[in-house]
């Protein structure tokens, strides 16, 4: 069995697979990274990532950071998320501290195109976890422009 963490990148847009890939090398040092990606983009901007990073690139199964798996016409499966946006950078980045203090997991990423926002930067969040905390988010008193459900 290959030891390697699988990244599937397809149907994002920019910056979310780079951002994603880095992520997963970052939590899984020592292990390859396969990408699954559908944009001839995707894969060029991670790869200069990778190089500005240092990281090995490799096409093939032998030992490296980053194997890539150029897939295309290959929808990824849609899962329902919660999209927070907010109206200034200030915001999302208080509720990225909030959420990583309280143990409250999601990340921040671009707002999604579905969506416009005052700042271009939103909390996403499977919709379950959402749920779960959706108390702690509303007592922390950080202004929310909208909170939305999304399949993503």
């Amino acid at each position: 069995m290959e030891n390697f963490v699988e990244v599937d990148v397809r149907g994002l847009s920019c910056p979310e697979p780079v951002l994603l890939t880095m992520d997963a090398m970052q939590d899984n040092p020592g292990r390859a990274v396969r990408l699954l990606g559908d944009e001839a983009h995707t894969r060029r901007n991670i790869e200069k990532d990778a190089r500005l990073r240092k990281k090995e690139l490799c096409d093939d199964r032998s030992p490296g950071r980053l194997l890539r798996d150029h897939v295309s016409g290959v929808k990824r499966t849609r899962k329902a998320y919660r999209v927070l946006t907010f109206h200034t950078t200030d915001a999302a980045m208080e509720m990225e501290a909030f959420c990583r203090d309280s143990g409250i997991p999601g990340r921040l990423t671009p707002v999604p195109r579905q969506l416009s926002a005052g700042c271009g930067i939103a909390w996403r969040m499977e919709a379950a976890v959402f749920a779960q905390y959706r108390a702690d988010i509303e007592r922390s008193k950080i202004e929310i422009e909208q909170s939305v459900e999304l399949a993503l």
